[in-house]
């Protein structure tokens, strides 16, 4: 019988992780991967202010993820001390650039591109949600928040709960960081069922294979000649 009754998903959601913590779970995961003969996805997403990254967070199921903070309110230095800070970009590359390892992203692009400049890796890409969607629907929308309300089992609008505010806690930013993971995985879990039953996997490999062209491009940027005006 049809049921208007929506059962909340149990989030499990790390938002302000230790060091130690930080690296336990990416050595479980790197383990994970290096014994599994299949790729290991991982869903991937930052925030940013003012051009920097504010936090990275990442799932590695619908229900689990955590925030690292990068920035913090009053730690004008940053909200990790550099040694430590320079440990867990480190171990975050040991994750994300594994072998075994697959990035799902909404919109990978900007936030590969924020990774690149800032720490000088690019995440080992599997998946754009984003280009999913517009390979099996070209003509639909294609944000996360309209992707989540079209196929996800549980749905409520969140994407105003990523504003900067000075007046609710950093917690809330950082647990909107890992919804749009947990989002994420599940809108792409989805599409790629979607992709084999509408028999368009040569258009989702062609399209997805255009990723890191494309990355190139933005990254190397297009000569300018001040002098000349249109």
């Amino acid at each position: 019988m049809l049921s208007r009754e929506y059962e909340r998903p149990q989030w499990n959601f790390q938002l302000r992780p230790t060091l130690g913590e930080i690296t336990r779970i990416v050595y479980v995961l790197v383990e994970l991967a290096e014994c599994s003969s299949d790729p290991q996805w991982l869903d991937l997403d930052i925030e940013t202010r003012n051009g920097y990254m504010d936090c990275i967070g990442f799932s590695w199921s619908r229900t689990l993820g955590v925030c690292v903070p990068l920035m913090g309110r009053g730690k004008l230095e940053g909200y990790w001390p550099a040694e430590e800070e320079a440990q867990i970009v480190f171990l975050l590359y040991q994750l994300f650039t594994h072998p075994n390892i697959r990035i799902r992203w909404q919109n990978g692009l900007y936030d590969a591109q924020y990774i690149y400049r800032h720490w000088h890796f690019i995440p080992r890409h599997g998946q754009d949600t984003m280009i999913s969607q517009h390979s099996c629907f070209a003509a639909l929308p294609k944000g996360l928040s309209v992707l989540a309300s079209l196929y996800a089992s549980w749905y409520v609008y969140w994407k105003d709960e990523g504003k900067i505010d000075a007046n609710v806690p950093e917690e809330r930013r950082w647990a909107y960081n890992l919804q749009d993971c947990v989002y994420t995985r599940e809108c792409g879990e989805v599409l790629a069922q979607a992709v084999t039953t509408l028999g368009l996997e040569p258009v989702e490999a062609t399209q997805q294979a255009l990723f890191m062209p494309v990355l190139r491009a933005m990254l190397r940027g297009v000569h300018v000649r001040p002098a000349v005006k249109a």
